[in-house]
């Protein structure tokens, strides 16, 4: 049997289908739309059918960790700093250096380091000893 396309019109226009970006929406949008248009006289097995599902929650969890892996990732730089002496740039363009004493969250969520009672921003440093 030759199908030419299968509409998946509210799947395609949210969903990358790309190697590296396969949602678990769209996985399921193309399992189903595989079960929907299989041959009634080869009927997809049940191990097929459990491996399919096992790739899903692999994908996922490993979703999962690479967003764990990113936001650590986020946190080691700044964690870097402290205890150590810092050298950054202020907005006048003066060089000053001091030691990290603190590390803190901004509102917006980026880390911002204290330095001799004030915070400065991680970004704006240019030298760790």
């Amino acid at each position: 049997m030759l199908v030419n396309s299968v509409g998946l019109s509210s799947a395609t226009s949210d969903a990358s289908f790309g190697p590296q970006q396969l949602s678990s929406d769209a996985f399921l949008t193309l399992l189903i739309a595989q079960l929907t248009h299989q041959d009634p006289l080869a009927p997809m097995q049940s191990h097929e059918f459990m491996a399919q599902l096992a790739q899903l929650e692999s994908v996922s969890q490993l979703a999962e960790i690479s967003d764990y892996l990113q936001a650590a990732s986020g946190l080691s730089k700044p964690m870097s700093a402290l205890g150590r002496l810092v050298y950054w740039e202020d907005s006048s363009g003066e060089l000053h250096s001091a030691e990290v004493t603190a590390i803190v969250r901004d509102d917006s969520g980026a880390f911002k380091l204290v330095v001799e009672g004030k915070q400065i921003d991680f970004s704006q440093v240019t030298r760790i000893e």
